[in-house]
């Protein structure tokens, strides 16, 4: 009897239990009551919001439309200058003679000074009917140890009667560089001076004047040359480039 008993009471529990958690699980998995409850928050939020989000992409818009528009004025506008020229009233002395810089800029016959102070004209011999090569190294003033470095290596081919190396240099204010530069003319007889002043902004000026020697004392050479003292040439390459082509 006790055991029925038992038996009747477990199976009350167990019920209770069971209708318990249907009831739970159904009331948090059935989320149509919960969007009711909070369906009049919902329907009056958005229309609370939507006014002011509407503005806001609608300002974007309008400011990206302005953007993609085209200006006149930028159209109408003219492109910058980089670079000014100055007027003809505001004239420049130039450094190297007493010419005046133009409105379309330096020309190169206004302030060059044709003529060499040192010539070299034996470097030559028959305008240089002989030379295959001519070789015109542009060096300073004061890269006595370039010359040098050359003439003691690549530039030791000047003892074939078919070629010919010289510096071309322009004027110093410096008179200890000047006086190891005629000492050193004096002992190799290798350097050309033009009536230029010697400086970076001059190197247009030292081919002129390149040219111009080339054309009064060696005009009848084959081929020239023109390097710098920090270059390397590989001479036999060349007399052979030459003989090919």
């Amino acid at each position: 009897m006790m055991a029925f008993r038992v038996r009747v009471l477990h199976s009350i529990v167990l019920s209770v239990v069971g209708a318990s958690f249907i009831v739970y699980s159904s009331y948090y998995a059935n989320p149509v009551q919960l969007y009711r409850i909070e369906q009049p928050h919902q329907e009056t939020m958005p229309n609370q919001s939507k006014a002011p989000v509407d503005g806001v992409k609608t300002d974007v818009k309008v400011e990206e439309t302005e953007a993609l528009k085209p200006s006149s004025a930028k159209i109408d506008k003219k492109p910058a200058v980089i670079q000014k020229i100055p007027p003809k009233s505001e004239i420049e002395s130039s450094p190297n003679t007493n010419k005046t810089k133009t409105k379309g800029g330096f020309l190169t016959r206004n302030i060059y000074t044709a003529g060499h102070n040192l010539t070299i004209p034996e470097l030559c011999p028959e305008l240089g009917a002989r030379l295959r090569l001519l070789i015109v190294i542009t060096t300073a003033p004061d890269h006595a140890a370039a010359r040098m470095a050359v003439r003691q290596t690549w530039g030791h081919y000047t003892q074939r009667k078919d070629v010919a190396i010289a510096f071309c240099i322009g004027t110093t204010s410096k008179p200890d560089v000047m006086a190891g530069i005629l000492e050193e003319e004096d002992t190799y007889g290798d350097i050309i001076q033009g009536n230029f002043i010697d400086s970076y902004d001059n190197l247009t000026l030292k081919t002129v004047s390149i040219l111009e020697w080339i054309d009064n004392y060696c005009p009848r050479a084959k081929f020239v040359l023109k390097t710098d003292d920090d270059m390397f040439i590989n001479v036999p390459k060349l007399l052979e480039f030459i003989d090919t082509h």
